[in-house]
């Protein structure tokens, strides 16, 4: 996240998207998202990383020391961006490129249907919405209605969460939502 501009609440998000937002999540080749090979071995290198890592205590991401260091840094950097003559100017600039109606709404293709994940000024959390493909070519890339009734949380969650992306089946009868908790 960038921070907020002062006297904003909205935080853009900065990076880490490879350009796409929404999508597929990328599943590697290594063993099932697990670290390293078998558990023996990951037990026996575990005390030689514990012992080499000084910031393997960060690994605990909700606990008290590592968000007390989060918040520090986070306030470092702000103070630095903030201190830049340019920076409210270039702020504002990218919340509005960010909160343009006339974005590109990229799209995945699944199951005959263009689905996408769209945030802006008007549903800074986000919709996840779908349309066919022949109506995505016709309409000028333009995406309707929202893939799911209660999608992403519909609103009704009291937790933020941020979108990775989803996976259904053939018949779109059931859909596995990709979110990670803690988002803004």
């Amino acid at each position: 996240m960038c921070p907020p501009s002062p006297g904003s609440s909205r935080e853009l998000v900065c990076g880490g998207h490879g350009g796409r937002w929404g999508g597929r999540p990328r599943r590697g080749g290594d063993g099932g998202g697990q670290r390293g090979g078998s558990g023996q071995r990951e037990q026996e290198a575990s005390g030689a990383v514990a012992a080499s890592d000084p910031y393997l205590w960060l690994e605990d991401v909700h606990g008290a020391k590592p968000l007390e260091w989060v918040k520090a840094q986070n306030a470092r950097s702000t103070a630095i961006l903030q201190a830049d003559p340019s920076y409210q100017k270039d702020y504002d600039a990218i919340l509005r490129v960010m909160d343009a109606p006339d974005r590109i709404p990229y799209g995945d293709l699944d199951h005959q249907y263009v689905f996408n994940f769209w945030q802006d000024a008007q549903h800074p959390k986000g919709v996840w919405r779908r349309t066919s493909v022949a109506d995505y070519a016709k309409s000028g890339a333009r995406l309707g209605h929202p893939a799911r009734p209660g999608s992403a949380g519909g609103g009704r969650s009291t937790r933020n969460w941020v979108w990775k992306g989803a996976e259904c089946t053939p018949s779109l009868k059931h859909c596995l939502l990709h979110l990670s908790r803690g988002g803004r």
